[in-house]
C-alpha cells in the first residue's frame, strides 16, 4: 500500500469516526430530552393522582414527588443541549407543571396556611 492510499484510507476512517461521534451526540441529546419530557409527564400523572385521591398521605407524597420532579427538570433543562423545538416543548411542560403545582400549594380559602410546606423555588 502506498503512502497516498494509506492517507486516503485514514481520511475515510476519520470521516466515519466524526459521523459516528455526531450521531452519538445527537442520540444523547434525544435521550436527554426524552428523559426530561417523560419526567414531566410522570410529574403530571402524580398531580392527577394527588388531585383525585381522598387519602391525605397519598396526596402529600404525590405532590412532594411532583415538586421534586419539577425542580429536577428545571435544573437539568438549563444544562441540556436541546434544539429550539425541544426547549419549547420542555418550557411548555414546565409552565403547565409549575402552574398546577402553584395552585396546589395555595392555601384553601379560609385556611391559615398552605397544605404543603415546600415551595417551587427551594
Amino acid at each position: 500500500m502506498t503512502r497516498h492510499e494509506r492517507d486516503s484510507e485514514t481520511e475515510v476512517m476519520s470521516r466515519r469516526s466524526m459521523t459516528d461521534i455526531r450521531e452519538t451526540v445527537l442520540a444523547a441529546q434525544r435521550s436527554g430530552f426524552e428523559f426530561l419530557r417523560s419526567d414531566a409527564e410522570l410529574a403530571m400523572a402524580l398531580l392527577d393522582r394527588a388531585t383525585n385521591t381522598r387519602d391525605a398521605a397519598v396526596k402529600t407524597r404525590n405532590v412532594n414527588n411532583a415538586i421534586s420532579a419539577y425542580r429536577t427538570i428545571h435544573r437539568l433543562a438549563k444544562r441540556a443541549h436541546l434544539n429550539s423545538q425541544q426547549r419549547s416543548v420542555l418550557n411548555e411542560a414546565l409552565a403547565e407543571l409549575g402552574n398546577r403545582l402553584s395552585k396546589m400549594l395555595q392555601p384553601p380559602p379560609g385556611s391559615p396556611e398552605a397544605p404543603f410546606a415546600a415551595n417551587l423555588n427551594d
